[in-house]
């Protein structure tokens, strides 16, 4: 922008200034960016896809929960630099962020998933696995996923259960057909997906190609054998975000490491904000 002699710049104009959480999205674009860029190596693009989402957890889990936290608590001041307040600044990271994951799914199906198939590396749905490679995996899912597993039917006597932040879980309609009552016979199943265990299980194949299955599509084959006496309906899987921004108070606190530690804590079972 050029000025004229004699102009000076109103420095306290909100148009020169960008908001820092839109900027933070901005540069996380980037990133987005270098995966999409087909000159970088192949499993460089997919590490990129990788961070991108690392930093998204990271965002929503302490500017988007501190921005929630302002609101919920009634503050509704502009920002001094950008001029925006609490609301404003949610409803535009919303925006972009569903913009920038939408982006970041196509990238990943349309673009690195075939190029990694042309490499050999190939994702399968249960599917599409081959009647051996299905064997193969009902034994797996019996000897090496059941056993750790917990899952939990909701009803008035089990309610529903507190799930770890950034945990990848299953979500299962149930129906109770020995149900007398039609309002009882739905049910709602969680099934936590252990982290414990490796989220890729690669399959038997011929030749040189390594094909694999994702964890979490196990599981989904076999919600049947977690909740018996249901039938299942239908499974979708859902994540956790939880509230982490540490909130201290230096001047009042007693004993500050007593009180980072607390907050520390409270980072895996803060609250549910998205």
């Amino acid at each position: 922008m050029e000025l004229s002699k004699g102009n000076a710049v109103n420095l306290n104009d909100t148009a020169y200034y960008n908001n820092r959480e839109l900027s933070w999205l901005a540069f996380n674009e980037r990133v987005l960016q270098e995966a999409q860029d087909g000159n970088n190596p192949l499993l460089e693009r997919l590490k990129f896809i990788s961070i991108f989402s690392s930093n998204l957890d990271e965002f929503f889990m302490v500017r988007v929960a501190g921005l929630k936290d302002q609101v919920s608590a009634g503050f509704n001041q502009p920002e001094n630099k950008a001029g925006l307040t609490p609301k404003k600044q949610l409803n535009k990271i919303a925006i972009k962020a569903h913009e920038l994951m939408t982006v970041q799914y196509d990238t990943f199906k349309n673009y690195v998933l075939p190029a990694l198939e042309l490499e050999g590396i190939e994702r399968l749905t249960f599917h599409d696995l081959t009647k051996e490679q299905r064997e193969f995996i009902e034994e797996y899912f019996d000897e090496q996923i059941f056993p750790v597993l917990t899952p939990v039917a909701i009803d008035a006597y089990r309610p529903f259960p507190m799930l770890l932040n950034k945990s990848l879980n299953l979500a299962t309609l149930l129906y109770d057909e020995k149900q007398a009552e039609e309002e009882n016979r739905t049910k709602l199943g969680i099934v936590q997906v252990p982290s414990l265990l490796e989220r890729f299980i690669f399959l038997p194949s011929e030749g040189q190609k390594h094909k694999f299955i994702l964890l979490e599509d196990v599981i989904s084959s076999f919600t049947h054998k977690l909740f018996t006496g249901y039938t299942v309906s239908s499974v979708t899987r859902f994540r956790i975000t939880r509230n982490a921004d540490l909130t201290i108070h230096e001047e009042g606190a007693r004993d500050l490491l007593k009180v980072i530690e607390k907050e520390l804590k409270k980072r895996k079972w803060g609250g549910l904000y998205v």
